[in-house]
């Protein structure tokens, strides 16, 4: 489990194998890549922090979970869930 802000221009979506490709920073500024398979979530450029659960493997968070903190346009903080559905 992995948590960071996600950097500026750092992500991709292939669309044709529904896999997210981002880069995440810690309160240091240490960088990991981090490799999502299924939808990318609708607020994901606008969060304000990223939580990554799955399985370091040659450099890359394979991530099976996605955590994603958006500023609610209403009061607090909005955190959403996203968990890949791969058979």
């Amino acid at each position: 489990q992995v948590a960071g802000t996600l950097v500026e221009h750092s992500d991709s979506f292939d669309e044709a194998n529904s896999r997210l490709v981002f880069t995440l920073a810690d309160e240091r500024g240490q960088q990991l890549r981090v490799a999502y398979k299924g939808m990318k979530p609708g607020n994901f450029n606008e969060a304000t922090q990223v939580v990554a659960i799955g399985r370091y493997r040659d450099g890359v968070l394979e991530a099976e979970k996605l955590l994603v903190k958006c500023p609610s346009k209403y009061q607090g903080v909005e955190e959403k869930e996203y968990t890949s559905r791969s058979s």
